[in-house]
């Protein structure tokens, strides 16, 4: 939308972004500021309606959106929001009024018959008309799908709507008997076609969102459950279908606004309280998942979600339950995929290799073991040119067989995984450029959002550290248990150290929590956006709600590691919030480092860089310019140590590394491969063993293929000392 009156772009742009992190507050704020010197801004007072709407707020909403009608008579947002706020305040004579408004404005046809579909059917609701049929007629068919006789219901409504085409209702019930059979594509179909019929049908906006959220179209979904959750703000149903979809698609804040909304009226619903731990656990609150996961009736979930609430235990690191569960799924599914998939995870994290690998071997005689899988086995040892997994690599490859396109990427991985063990280096990176080309095909290769993450962070540092400094800023002092945060780039010995910290009999091991950057980050965004330091107070809060957390996930703890990968792009401010919490930054010969992340593949959506040498040596030269940043500034918010020293000298390094973290030395630190804990990263078999140095300058085998990475990492200095 245009905006008449040339609004301050940066404000307008810093009220967006509030508004997309959910901070309604903070975007009203700005968006009144930029009215204060713009009165006029038409798009102004359009977001500012919108807010209202979405806040239940529609008297409040007409009066921003008639004044920004005003002044864009033409812009058909305002028209639409302005007729939602009409039907919201249930007024016949104002949404009669405001169509009629519309005819005389003369807009396109298309902007008209949005408005009168909206108007006709009052439909923010959802109410849709049985055109064509009785009430007993439609009755029929919804009562054979209410009793699970899906092909009845099918067939009931397709003949109903040879006499009725136009009949949204019907195309809805025949939509979601197809689903309950399996018939996915015609389901969608269908669900399209009562759209279509009656764009304001919220039911079939809902259902199809659903449909799409099962199939993993997440983003396709996103609009159709947007516009549910417009028509009918206060259905628990859209809110529960939102919130699995925020869930899926990791948006998990949100997730647990819409969640926790159905909540109040779906207290018994076991997919909803499955979901909400699922989110609360994201968000670092333990507690409440844990609570959330009590909630959820095994019996009352399918299969499939049977398997998920398992996987839930085992994100919430109670693994002795997890496998008990699984195990006993297995017995009494012992063909099922889904529970053979799972229990292989299972047993990979708990480091029962051999375990793992039966149930792999069960997964391929069933032809059902997925790339993910294989890549995992592959990674579990060095394996015999006559393993049975590599014949199914290969068959899967050539046949193009996998499950999807990411686990056929891991195929490519896999097979690298094999030459190299075999010493066949220049077939190992054909299938290494094999695997990542497909990524970056799909995923196109850029820098993560670390880089500007710190320069927020270091924007809203360089302006609080001077008031910190005179108001003598002392942060959270009374932090129980303190944080010992382990980071660095991923595959540069993070997982190790942590495995040897955590070792130590005070110390809770916590994964790849990632609490201090989700802890930091939000408040940081925002005295960004309105360009204000922070003051001593919310330094200290920030250092209570990152060690709440921690405690929260680890009552009674004394001390919890957390393997946040590039945490140290708030290292300064961390110290000084938490002045008796640690962080270890892990340093390796970036070749190493670097080769060894191009090996491995990584969840959908994270460390895309990975997948071309060059956006990967950029990656690694941002890493260290983080860091000399911080050494500068801070030098005393971090401690240094390089996967080589450590390596090389094990119980030296190990000495001082547990004396950084303030622990008495014990001698299970340098025993650290027997440790029992869950381990959930790649690195998941090699903590398994003693130090090795094999992986040191196993860059050599791949010098020449590795020229472009190698090139810039000199050029930008970063091969001094190695």
């Amino acid at each position: 939308m245009s905006d008449d009156m040339q609004a301050p772009q940066e404000l307008f742009r810093n009220a967006r972004q509030a508004m997309s992190m959910g901070q309604n507050e903070a975007a009203r704020e700005i968006f009144n500021q930029i009215l204060q010197k713009h009165p006029n801004s038409a798009e102004t007072l359009f977001q500012l309606g919108r807010l209202d709407l979405q806040e239940g707020q529609p008297k409040r909403a007409k009066r921003h959106l008639q004044k920004a009608l005003r002044l864009a008579r033409k812009q058909p947002e305002i028209w639409y929001a302005l007729m939602d706020a009409e039907i919201a305040l249930r007024d016949a004579k104002g949404v009669k009024k405001l169509f009629s408004a519309a005819r005389a404005a003369k807009l396109p046809p298309k902007v008209l018959k949005q408005l009168a579909s909206k108007a006709q059917t009052g439909n923010r609701q959802g109410v849709a008309n049985l055109n064509g049929v009785s009430a007993a007629e439609f009755e029929r068919a919804r009562a054979a799908y209410m009793t699970g006789d899906f092909k009845l219901a099918e067939q009931t409504a397709s003949k109903l709507l040879k006499r009725a085409p136009k009949n949204a209702p019907l195309q809805a019930i025949r939509a979601a008997s197809l689903a309950q059979m399996g018939e996915i594509p015609m389901a969608r179909r269908a669900y399209e076609k009562a759209i279509a019929i009656d764009p304001e049908y919220m039911e079939a906006r809902m259902q199809l969102g659903q449909l799409l959220t099962g199939i993993n179209a997440f983003d396709e979904a996103l609009p159709h459950l947007t516009k549910a959750l417009e028509m009918a703000p206060e259905s628990p149903h859209v809110h529960l279908a939102m919130g699995v979809l925020m869930t899926r698609m990791n948006n998990t804040k949100k997730a647990i606004e819409h969640l926790e909304f159905a909540s109040k009226y779906l207290s018994n619903e076991p997919r909803l309280y499955l979901f909400l731990s699922k989110a609360y656990h994201a968000e670092a609150r333990h507690e409440d998942a844990t609570e959330a996961l009590a909630r959820v009736e095994e019996k009352e979930l399918s299969l499939k979600e049977r398997v998920e609430r398992i996987g839930t235990f085992l994100d919430l690191d109670k693994l002795d339950e997890a496998k008990a569960q699984i195990e006993a799924l297995a017995q009494a599914h012992p063909d099922s995929p889904a529970v053979l998939r799972m229990q292989a995870r299972i047993y990979t994290n708990a480091g029962e290799i051999d375990k793992m690998r039966q149930t792999v071997r069960k997964l391929i005689d069933l032809k059902a073991a997925g790339g993910d899988l294989l890549l995992s086995y592959a990674r579990s040892s060095k394996l015999s040119r006559d393993d049975p997994a590599i014949a199914e690599i290969e068959r899967l490859l050539k046949e193009d067989a996998g499950e999807s396109t990411e686990t056929r990427y891991s195929l490519a991985f896999a097979m690298a995984k094999l030459h190299d063990d075999w010493g066949d280096y220049k077939t190992s990176f054909a299938y290494l450029k094999r695997g990542n080309d497909a990524q970056a095909r799909e995923t196109t290769p850029r820098l993560d959002a670390s880089s500007r993450s710190f320069e927020r962070g270091r924007s809203v540092y360089e302006r609080s550290r001077d008031i910190w400094r005179e108001q003598n800023a002392t942060g959270y002092t009374d932090a129980s248990p303190r944080a010992i945060l382990v980071t660095g780039m991923p595959r540069s010995g993070t997982t190790l150290v942590e495995q040897i910290i955590s070792s130590h009999s005070i110390v809770e091991p916590g994964g790849e929590l990632g609490i201090v950057n989700s802890r930091m980050d939000e408040p940081l965004k925002l005295l960004a956006l309105k360009e204000r330091p922070m003051s001593p107070g919310k330094l200290a809060e920030i250092g209570e709600d990152i060690t709440n957390a921690f405690a929260d996930m680890f009552p009674g703890a004394q001390a919890v590691t957390d393997k946040g990968i590039m945490a140290n792009i708030h290292a300064g401010i961390f110290r000084h919030a938490l002045p008796n919490g640690r962080m270890v930054v892990l340093k390796r010969d970036p070749r190493d480092n670097c080769l060894s992340m191009y090996k491995n593949r990584f969840a959908k959506g994270t460390h895309s860089y990975t997948t071309d040498l060059e956006a990967l040596a950029r990656q690694y030269l941002k890493f260290l310019d983080i860091q000399a940043y911080w050494r500068e500034h801070e030098p005393d918010a971090f401690y240094e140590i390089r996967y080589e020293d450590l390596v090389e000298n094990p119980e030296e390094e190990t000495r001082r590394l547990i004396d950084y973290c303030d622990l008495e030395w014990e001698d299970a630190c340098l025993e650290f491969y027997k440790n029992k804990r869950q381990v959930k990263t790649l690195s998941a078999y090699q903590v398994r063993q003693k130090l090795y140095s094999s992986s040191i300058g196993a860059w050599k085998n791949y010098e020449e293929e590795l020229q472009p990475l190698i090139r810039i990492l000199d050029e930008g200095g970063a091969l001094e000392g190695y």
